[in-house]
C-alpha cells in the first residue's frame, strides 16, 4: 500500500486535473457538449483598518491583516479562483477548482475548493461525490467570488461562524416544482480538516447538514442545519496546566477544550431581487460547546442598482449567549507560586473568552460595473464594539484598549472569466 503523507492541494489538483482530462477525451465522439469548460474568478483588493493595536482579518483561517502590522494590506479579500469542469458523458461530469488566498501559514499556495463528480440522474435530482461545498448560507456555491454578490465581503459577524466552507463526502441535490414555486433540498455528509494560524489544526468529523431552499419569482429562502464532531487542539497548552490542579481544573480544561465536542449551526436567510433593487437578510447561530462560545451573526442589507452604480448598505451584529468571562481557579487557598501559576491560567483563560466578544458592523459601499465580468467597489465599515469587547480583531497588544470603535475601508476590483 502507497502512503499518502506527501499529498498537497497541488498535487491532488494536478491529479484530478489529469483524471478529468482522461476521462473527457474518452467521452469526447459521444457527447455534444465541451468536453471542458474552464472558468476564472478573482479579487484585487486593498483594505485598511483604523485599529493599530489589532489585527482585522475577514477569515478565521487566514494569517496576516491590517491594523497593528499594516495600516493597508491586500491580504484580506485577495483571491484568485480556477475551475475546469468535464462533461464524462452518461449524465457524468466533474469539477475541479483552486483558490490561491492567504492562508493560515502567510502563503498564497493553492488549496482545492472543489473537487467532485457529479450524477445527473433525471433534471431535478443529482448526486455528487467528494469535495463539496456545504449549504450553509444563501451564498454558498459562490462564497468566495466576490463578483457574485453586492458587497466586497459576506459580514464577518455571519460568516465567522461557520469558517469552513466544504467538506470532503457526499451530497444530494432535489428539486420539486410546485407550479411557480421551486423547492430544492440538500443533504450532505462528510469530514473536514481545518489548519488555522499558529499551525494549528482541527478535525470535523461526521458532518451532517441539510438546507431547504424556496424559490418564487424574485423571492428565496434558505433554511441550514448541520452538525459534526469537533477536535481542536487550540490552547492545549492552557487546558493541560488547568489539570495540574486537579479537579477544579479539570473541569474547567472539559469545559472549554475543543476536543470532542459537538458542533451545531442553524441558519436562515432570504432574498428579494426584482432587478432594480435587492434587499438580503440572514441569521445563524452555532454551539461548538467550547471556549468560542454560543454565537449568533446576522446581517441586513439591500441596494439600488441605476445602470452601471449599485449604491448599498449593510448592517450586521454579532452576539455571544455564553459567558465571556470566567472566575477560573480559585487562588484564595493556594501557596503563593501556585496562586501565581493559577492568576495567569485564569487570565489566559479570559482573554480567549472575550476573543470572540459582540460586535455590531455599519457599512456603506459603492459598486461599479466596468463590463459584463468587471466590477470596481469601495466600501466603509464602521465597527462598534461593546465595553470590553474585542470583537473578531485578533493579535491584541497588551496595549489594546477593548470597547474602542474603529474603521475599515476597502477598494476592490472583481472579476469572472
Amino acid at each position: 500500500m502507497h502512503r499518502t503523507d506527501n499529498l498537497t492541494p497541488r498535487s491532488i489538483g494536478l491529479g484530478l486535473l489529469l483524471g478529468l482530462c482522461i476521462g473527457g477525451t474518452a467521452q469526447a465522439n459521444d457527447d455534444e457538449k465541451p468536453m471542458f469548460t474552464f472558468a476564472s474568478y478573482g479579487t484585487l483588493a486593498l483594505t485598511y483598518s483604523s485599529e493599530d493595536k489589532a489585527e482585522y482579518n475577514s477569515s478565521l483561517l487566514s494569517s496576516g491583516g491590517v491594523g497593528d502590522s499594516q495600516s493597508w494590506g491586500g491580504e484580506v479579500d485577495s483571491r484568485i479562483g480556477a475551475q475546469l469542469t468535464s462533461n464524462l458523458g452518461n449524465d457524468f461530469s466533474a469539477v475541479v477548482q483552486l483558490v490561491f488566498e492567504r492562508r493560515y501559514d502567510s502563503s498564497w499556495q493553492p488549496t482545492v475548493e472543489w473537487a467532485n463528480v457529479k450524477y445527473q440522474l433525471n433534471p431535478d435530482f443529482k448526486l455528487r461525490l467528494g469535495r463539496i461545498a456545504l449549504p450553509n448560507f444563501l451564498d454558498a456555491d459562490y462564497r468566495k467570488v466576490a463578483y457574485a454578490t453586492p458587497w466586497v465581503r459576506m459580514p464577518v459577524e455571519l460568516n465567522n461562524l461557520v469558517p469552513i466552507t466544504n467538506s470532503d463526502g457526499l451530497d444530494l441535490n432535489y428539486r420539486q416544482r410546485w407550479g411557480e414555486v421551486q423547492n430544492t433540498i440538500q443533504a450532505a455528509v462528510g469530514t473536514a480538516k481545518i489548519r488555522y494560524p499558529g499551525n494549528g489544526h482541527a478535525n470535523v468529523s461526521a458532518i451532517r447538514a441539510i438546507s431547504d431552499t424556496l424559490e418564487y419569482g424574485n423571492f428565496k429562502l434558505r433554511l441550514s442545519y448541520s452538525r459534526a464532531n469537533l477536535d481542536l487542539d487550540l490552547a492545549d497548552d492552557l487546558w493541560n496546566g488547568f489539570r495540574q490542579f486537579g479537579p477544579p481544573g479539570t473541569a474547567i480544561a472539559d469545559r472549554y477544550s475543543g476536543h470532542n465536542k459537538r458542533v451545531r449551526f442553524y441558519g436562515i436567510g432570504a432574498n428579494y431581487d426584482p432587478g432594480n433593487w435587492f434587499a438580503t437578510a440572514e441569521y445563524g447561530r452555532t454551539t461548538p460547546n467550547n471556549f468560542l462560545g454560543d454565537r449568533t451573526g446576522w446581517y441586513v442589507g439591500g441596494g439600488v442598482r441605476l445602470n452601471a452604480w449599485t449604491p448599498y448598505a449593510t448592517i450586521a451584529g454579532s452576539s455571544v449567549l455564553s459567558a465571556t468571562s470566567d472566575p477560573g481557579l480559585d487562588t484564595r487557598r493556594l501557596p503563593p507560586n501556585a496562586a501565581a501559576v493559577a492568576n495567569v491560567l485564569n487570565d489566559s483563560l479570559n482573554y480567549l473568552l472575550q476573543s470572540r466578544g459582540p460586535q455590531r458592523t455599519y457599512s456603506l459601499g459603492l459598486r461599479y460595473d466596468l463590463s459584463r465580468n468587471t466590477d470596481l467597489k469601495f466600501q466603509i465599515d464602521r465597527v462598534v464594539l461593546p465595553n470590553n469587547s474585542a470583537g473578531y480583531l485578533w493579535n491584541r497588544r497588551d496595549d489594546y484598549v477593548p470597547g474602542r470603535a474603529y474603521h475599515v475601508l476597502t477598494f476592490s476590483l472583481d472579476f469572472t472569466y
